[in-house]
């Protein structure tokens, strides 16, 4: 479950940001997970639960933004709409 370890990075960086404001709370953390990541929401939400305690973010709720798959045309950038056949 590599949930786990991204949780731990992104508290690490939300530890680096908080430093920066003294005595301040988080009190939110918004992620945007796209579909083509290998990133399991709930399993991740559920990894965020269960380390944002001993990170010392007890109070901090997560937000979890779905970022949908998006191909573009590498030659003029036209979106490619999802399951086409390109020739």
């Amino acid at each position: 479950m590599h949930e786990v370890s991204l949780v731990h990075a992104l508290f690490d960086e939300v530890d680096r940001h908080a430093a920066d404001h003294p005595g301040a709370r988080v009190r939110l953390v918004r992620v945007r997970i796209g579909d083509a990541s290998g990133v399991e929401p709930e399993l991740f939400r559920t990894a965020f639960d269960g380390t944002r305690d001993e990170r010392g973010h007890g109070d901090a709720t997560l937000e979890v933004v779905a970022e949908p798959e998006a191909w573009r045309c590498a030659e003029c950038a036209r979106p490619i709409p999802r399951g086409a056949v390109l020739q």
